[in-house]
């Protein structure tokens, strides 16, 4: 997942110390760099223009002022109302920072179509990467976002599926969270989150649940269950077990 996550967090912290907010007489103004203004890029960040600046009619975006490597151009109301007035320095100029909101921005990415890599993570991910690279745990965001499309797919998968229609089945997503272990502890502490369910009957009866509804459905489900197997029990079965030998024949 990091690694999946480092190309789109690389563009976003580029664009966040490369985009500045300057107020002048009265005027805020956006200045942004070349790069990010290129819109024939094959790939990478891409601004939302007319939400970052002011636009004439017709849409076209004119600089008030050109750079050697950037363009000056007046805030857009929507922008102004986004961030709020304080944003910007009473004086010179300062990076927009975190202010660089998911509306104001999106990637464009080349992703092979190649299921037997991170690719198939990345397309899961790449509608929501911004969102996912303005959050404070980008990769928790990035595990809720792929839970989320993977269980769209197998649900799609199953309802369409003529192998699973007269048959009893639940089928639950959610997240599982590692939580380090420490000193003394030999396996992480893993906790289950979640997400949502399907519930299909044999005569047909389907429902889904969502997160809400499924927490509170697992927490009406009694403690004890008298179908549970001992683990521990079981391998010890297995281990006191006179060993069964097979040879090969010649």
């Amino acid at each position: 997942m990091a690694l999946v996550l480092d190309w789109y967090l690389n563009e976003y912290a580029f664009a966040t110390q490369n985009i500045f907010l300057e107020r002048h007489s009265g005027h805020f103004m956006v200045t942004i760099d070349n790069y990010l203004l290129r819109e024939n890029r094959a790939e990478g960040l891409f601004l939302n223009m007319p939400s970052i600046v002011l636009s004439e009619e017709g849409g076209k975006c004119h600089p008030i002022r050109s750079y050697s490597t950037s363009k000056c151009y007046l805030a857009s109301h929507e922008l102004r109302a986004l961030m709020g007035d304080a944003a910007w320095p009473s004086s010179g100029r300062r990076p927009i920072d975190e202010w660089l909101l998911p509306e104001l921005f999106r990637f464009k990415r080349n992703i092979p179509e190649d299921l037997e890599t991170d690719s198939y993570l990345e397309h899961n991910l790449l509608n929501a990467m911004a969102s996912i690279v303005t959050s404070k745990t980008p990769l928790l965001t990035a595990a809720q976002v792929n839970t989320q499309m993977e269980f769209d797919r197998a649900y799609r998968t199953i309802v369409n599926a003529a192998e699973y229609r007269g048959k009893q089945l639940v089928f639950i997503s959610g997240l599982n969270i590692d939580i380090s272990p420490q000193e003394g502890q030999v396996f992480p502490l893993t906790k289950f989150v979640p997400w949502a369910a399907f519930v299909q009957r044999a005569n047909g009866h389907a429902l889904l649940l969502e997160q809400k509804d499924l927490f509170q459905a697992l927490l009406n489900q009694p403690e004890s269950n008298s179908d549970a197997v001992n683990l521990e029990a079981a391998i010890q079965t297995m281990e006191d077990t006179d060993e069964i030998r097979i040879k090969l024949l010649q």
